[in-house]
């Protein structure tokens, strides 16, 4: 299938490889100069330098024949804008990454109803989505959360619902606020600025069923991970971003590991797959 892709940041450039291997032809927009010439030198696809949000650089693209048009950049109000633009234009199918929406609101459904979308991927839902599964098929009815991030308040809310207890644990004053504003009163902020081996012992690690790892630290989502194996924690989850820490963590032993980044491609993929027959 023809597939137009706008932003090839490290999820596009993954999303587009992906999509290489399956024998889709790509063709790639970005704003930037040297992410195009950077994808220009490894992948074998077209690449163009512009604004995706662009109608003539849409135009130049053939975007009109194209199967799907992927809006992937960091900007979600781009997204949407290049979604309507190549709807317009003729795309048979258009897929949106929008962080901001949570599926199944009011919001949500009015954006992906009235700008004609196919495929609405939230990433940080997605995750928490796929981790609370994984939680609750394994019967738990204690978690502590590591980080007090959008992933953390989608999965605690998530947990809460299900009767979960919920311990979320941050060093960072203003992250634990922001938590608290949008989490139920049920679950449990705690604010310590101690080393996290000595803070997660004051939470109560000891007593969990799970700890989930989602800071935006790879590296702290590991090491933590490691010390709460040590610590006999019956269920260990672990967050990363970086695709090149996938095999590491795999030989650390660490089983439970999610990746907003794959939790996207796999959606869009299979998306992908599904139209394509």
């Amino acid at each position: 299938m023809k597939i137009v892709l706008v932003g090839c940041g490290k999820f596009g450039m993954e999303l587009t490889q992906l999509l290489l291997e399956e024998g889709h032809d790509v063709t790639v927009i970005d704003s930037n100069e040297g992410t195009i010439d950077r994808v220009s030198n490894i992948l074998d696809v077209l690449a163009v330098c512009g604004n995706g949000a662009d109608y003539n650089v849409l135009d130049e693209v053939d975007a009109d024949k194209a199967d799907v048009c992927i809006a992937c950049t960091a900007n979600d109000e781009i997204n949407m804008l290049v979604s309507c633009l190549a709807r317009q234009m003729g795309t048979k199918h258009t897929v949106a990454r929008l962080r901001g929406l949570i599926p199944g609101t009011r919001a949500y459904e009015f954006i992906k109803k009235e700008l004609r979308l196919n495929l609405v991927v939230s990433p940080d839902y997605l995750t928490a989505q796929d981790i609370f599964k994984m939680l609750t098929a394994k019967q738990v009815n204690r978690v502590m959360i590591l980080g007090a991030t959008r992933i953390a308040v989608y999965l605690a809310n998530m947990l809460d619902e299900a009767n979960v207890e919920v311990t979320v644990l941050d060093r960072d004053e203003r992250r634990c606020t922001y938590m608290c504003n949008n989490v139920s009163s049920d679950i449990t902020v705690i604010n310590d600025q101690h080393t996290n081996h000595k803070a997660l012992q004051n939470a109560g690690l000891k007593n969990m069923d799970a700890l989930a790892t989602l800071s935006t630290m790879d590296e702290e989502n590991i090491l933590t991970s490691l010390y709460a194996t040590e610590c006999k924690v019956p269920t260990v989850v672990t967050k990363i971003e970086k695709a090149s820490y996938t095999n590491i963590v795999q030989d650390l032993g660490l089983n439970e590991v999610f990746s907003p980044r794959t939790s996207t491609s796999k959606m869009i993929l299979d998306y992908v797959r599904r139209i394509k027959k």
